[in-house]
């Protein structure tokens, strides 16, 4: 049995642009894994870093950071997937 690649079809973010949150839909094969969601500023430094256990949809809220342009990287099972972010 061949393990399924975590990539980007592997999940739907939304909406994006945002002002609050962002919504994380996940896929059935990652669902009820560990995730480890950093995100990072427009010049790589780290902003924050959270772990939780999948949901179908997962909540991160970004209200307490500054509008610009973000990178949300998420990691399930070692494998990353890097999607950018508009706040405002």
């Amino acid at each position: 049995v061949s393990e399924i690649p975590f990539n980007n079809n592997s999940l739907e973010i939304y909406p994006n642009p945002t002002t609050e949150q962002l919504q994380l839909l996940f896929k059935d094969n990652f669902i009820n894994k560990l995730a480890k969601v950093s995100l990072f500023d427009i010049m790589g430094r780290k902003i924050t870093i959270t772990t939780f256990q999948t949901q179908t949809s997962s909540t991160i809220h970004l209200g307490n950071i500054a509008n610009g342009i973000y990178f949300l990287e998420i990691e399930i099972d070692n494998q990353k997937v890097t999607r950018k972010i508009i706040k405002n």
